[in-house]
């Protein structure tokens, strides 16, 4: 079991309100602040329109098909952060920004360029596959990238504030961190939330999985550094990546140059995709680890 020195002072802000009934009201009371305020932000996008134009347009914004889909399914994840935070500040009584943790914003940043230049690079090699088309023209593309990047840093941030910020630290000063409590109990709540059957059918355990082993990663280098920001530059790379450049065709690639166009409910293909994106994230974990010497 690896040793975290940092674990400590990363949890300690939560230490005076770690009561495990605080915790669980607190993640109903943020589902329920990003349940009211995702459903407003979607119903007020389909605002003046009736029928099957309605249909349409909330299918693009659920499978993110379209830059538009693309658009409002990011901004969807702006409630969730301010759920969070809130929660933080006035349940947990403590500041919304110890969440982040001390010297989050210098290892994000250390973190981030090399990450970037390695997620370009891998981006490109994916795009020779012989399984990959073009997807949106780069004309097309480029005048969304200054909406939608900001947005996909929204979404990576509410994840991580939720999973790696609120759990990991409200688990871990309430279980002494315990690091199976505090860093396995997010990380396989985290792959559990990436269970699809509409969209993997019976191979939808794979994507699971995936998201388990990437939170554990996450965790590990949260608990690191003991801040937020090599997780958030892992994160943001990460997507950035699966959303403007290549993706699954019909998942999140309304802005995406290239589109993988594969059958994802069939298991010779999601399963060799899935250890091939494991072994991915290992590399770009390894290469966080070496930017920051952790």
């Amino acid at each position: 079991m690896p040793h975290y020195p940092l674990l400590a002072s990363y949890t300690a802000p939560a230490r005076a309100t770690a009561e495990l009934w605080r915790s669980l009201v607190g993640i109903l009371a943020i589902m329920a602040i990003y349940a009211l305020g995702a459903s407003t932000l979607i119903g007020m996008s389909l605002a003046h329109m009736t029928g099957m134009a309605q249909v349409f347009r909330l299918q693009e914004i659920a499978t993110g098909s379209s830059p538009f889909g693309v658009t409002v399914l990011l901004a969807s994840f702006l409630p969730l952060v301010a759920g969070v935070l809130i929660v933080t500040q006035y349940l947990c009584k403590r500041p919304a920004n110890s969440l982040f943790g001390a010297g989050w914003g210098a290892d994000f940043r250390r973190a981030f360029w090399p990450l970037l230049a390695l997620g370009v690079v891998m981006a490109w090699i994916g795009s020779r596959a012989p399984d990959v088309g073009h997807a949106t023209a780069l004309s097309a593309a480029l005048p969304w990238w200054p909406v939608v990047i900001p947005l996909v840093f929204v979404q990576i941030c509410s994840e991580e504030v939720l999973f790696r910020g609120f759990l990991m630290q409200q688990l871990g000063a309430w279980s002494n961190n315990n690091v199976l409590i505090c860093m396995g109990g997010p990380s396989i709540l985290f792959g559990v939330l990436h269970y699809d059957a509409g969209t993997y059918g019976a191979q939808a355990l794979w994507p699971v999985i995936w998201a388990a082993f990437y939170g554990v990663l996450a965790s590990d280098l949260t608990a690191r550094t003991g801040n937020l920001g090599a997780a958030l530059a892992f994160h943001l790379v990460n997507n950035l990546s699966a959303i403007l450049l290549v993706s699954y065709y019909g998942h999140i690639d309304g802005v995406a140059l290239f589109s993988i166009v594969v059958n994802l409910q069939d298991f010779n293909t999601i399963a060799p995709a899935m250890l091939v994106d494991g072994a991915s994230i290992t590399v770009s974990w390894l290469l966080i680890r070496l930017s920051l010497r952790v």
